[in-house]
């Protein structure tokens, strides 16, 4: 069974994650942690960003998984008691789903939280509201270390999938070294001191596997990120398509695109097999076969209403009901 936020907000006052969040750079695109021996690497002050590309091995560690294994299993583990039981079902079959229908099962992520199998794991935090959305980028090789948070803000799809990208290795694609190719960033429309999460990787971090500049990655910043007040009252985006001048990422995407699939097998090639047809950029031109949220139907987030109360009785009363349908048999 599919289990999507959306179901719940038909009936519960939910928060909402558009397009046109202005505050959505504090929950899916400030999110990247690097390591010290990282940042020596990049050679770049720990406020610096590079992206997805697929960055060099000494950068951005694998995940090794089971040589005797037909799959790679990416264990994680809920270190506190923060979340409720309906957000762990929430996150573990968003993760179920993801890796069912984009990937054929090559990569699946376990919840080890009880059965504590394994001896890596992402610790998966919720340090509270208002902490964002975050993950260390790769496999850190150090289980203290690999953390993933995800406050209340952050329980939507979408910023669950981009954040537990980041965990495998995935970087921003908007920072490709050929970006400059496809679209154009408008300076004056973002925020001064953000202006640094819209910077260029620089090439010899990036490895280059040919697949297209891809506009409906899940790690593409979307055209309202960290746009001045100015840029946002005249509904101005911060980025647009260089052919048509349209703007990037509007509507917001809500999952991955096929070359995040591709991009993701070709990280894991001894688990996953690649996809045969060939990977043409997808600027301008929205995927079909991909779920996208209309303008008037933003990404909706799991949690509170107001005073972090559920919105009324009916709502509850859906949750309850869906929740117990998830669990039968």
């Amino acid at each position: 069974m599919k289990f999507s936020s959306n179901i719940f907000c038909l009936f519960t006052k939910c928060s909402s994650f558009s397009p046109e969040t202005e505050n959505v750079g504090d929950l899916i695109l400030d999110d990247q942690h690097w390591t010290k021996t990282q940042l020596d690497i990049l050679g770049r002050p720990e406020n610096m960003r590079v992206t997805r590309g697929i960055s060099t091995e000494d950068l951005v560690r694998r995940w090794p998984g089971n040589s005797t294994s037909k799959y790679l299993e990416i264990p994680y583990r809920f270190e506190n008691e923060s979340y409720p039981k309906l957000i762990k079902y929430f996150i573990k079959n968003t993760m179920d789903e993801l890796s069912n229908e984009h990937l054929d099962g090559c990569i699946r992520w376990i919840d080890d939280t009880e059965t504590q199998k394994y001896n890596y794991w992402i610790n998966l935090l919720n340090n509270g509201e208002g902490t964002g959305c975050w993950s260390n980028v790769g496999h850190l090789g150090d289980v203290e270390n690999q953390n993933l948070n995800l406050a209340p803000e952050c329980w939507s799809t979408e910023v669950v999938i981009h954040e537990f990208l980041h965990s495998m290795g995935f970087q921003h694609e908007h920072e490709r070294p050929d970006r400059d190719e496809y679209i154009t960033i408008h300076w004056d429309r973002i925020i001064e001191n953000k202006k640094q999460y819209f910077q260029k990787m620089r090439t010899e971090n990036w490895v280059n596997i040919e697949s297209g500049y891809d506009i409906n990655s899940i790690m593409h910043f979307p055209h309202s990120a960290f746009r001045t007040d100015e840029a946002r009252s005249k509904f101005l985006p911060v980025m647009t398509l260089l052919e048509t001048g349209e703007p990037v990422q509007f509507p917001r995407v809500k999952t991955m695109s096929i070359i995040d699939d591709e991009q993701l097998r070709a990280m894991y090639p001894k688990f996953c097999p690649s996809v045969s047809k060939p990977l043409e950029p997808t600027y301008g031109v929205t995927e079909p076969a991909r779920e996208i949220i209309e303008p008037d139907e933003s990404p909706q987030v799991f949690g509170s209403g107001e005073n972090g109360t559920i919105g009324n009785s009916v709502g509850i009363f859906v949750l309850l009901s869906v929740y117990l349908t998830c669990l039968l048999p």
